[in-house]
């Protein structure tokens, strides 16, 4: 055993109760007289022993204590921690991954998604959302990727496009900018 870890109040006391045994033990066995029924002595002789045992018994507790908490310390501040960066680590992995994949969706919808107001990335949500129809039956990626650009692309405003009348107006004014330049050939 290591008495490094006890006190030293706690190693005096084991000391003195371990010499106590001695000197009772220096005695002769109160067994080997058949004729002894002295109970005092008996006590005398078990006490010390008793002691000695109560203070192990108090140590081992304490050290119990000690080990639990250290084990505490490393499974929640240690292994959380890297679980957490292992998790995180993961997670923007697929998202790197679904960037690759539906960038020819999304990125054209994203400046929607900015203008709804949209907190994050848009492949973060996206993830999320994938991540948790995962367990649901029938799940269907592109599926929920096509529903979640159909809702995106509702709320982006239609442009119009210029009539073809307001083309040649502007197309009438670039060449009237022309012959006014000199023959400078903007076409």
């Amino acid at each position: 055993m290591d008495l490094s870890v006890l006190s030293p109040e706690e190693v005096a006391e084991l000391k003195s109760a371990l010499e106590q045994y001695d000197t009772v033990a220096a005695q002769p066995e109160p067994m080997a007289q058949p004729e002894h029924a002295d109970m005092d002595d008996d006590r005398q002789f078990v006490e010390p022993i008793v002691q000695a045992l109560e203070l192990l018994a108090t140590a081992n507790e304490e050290m119990s204590q000690k080990i639990t908490l250290l084990e505490k310390i490393v499974m929640d501040d240690i292994i959380g921690g890297v679980r957490e960066m292992y998790d995180g680590h993961i997670k923007t992995s697929k998202i790197g991954e679904l960037k690759n994949k539906y960038a020819n969706v999304f990125d054209p919808l994203e400046p929607a998604w900015k203008g709804e107001g949209g907190d994050g990335d848009i492949y973060d949500k996206l993830f999320n959302v994938i991540e948790e129809m995962k367990g649901n039956e029938g799940f269907d990626e592109a599926g929920e990727v096509n529903k979640m650009a159909d809702e995106l692309k509702g709320k982006i405003p239609k442009v119009e496009s210029p009539e073809p009348e307001g083309l040649t107006a502007v197309f009438a004014k670039i060449k009237s900018q022309k012959d006014k330049s000199k023959g400078l050939d903007l076409f």
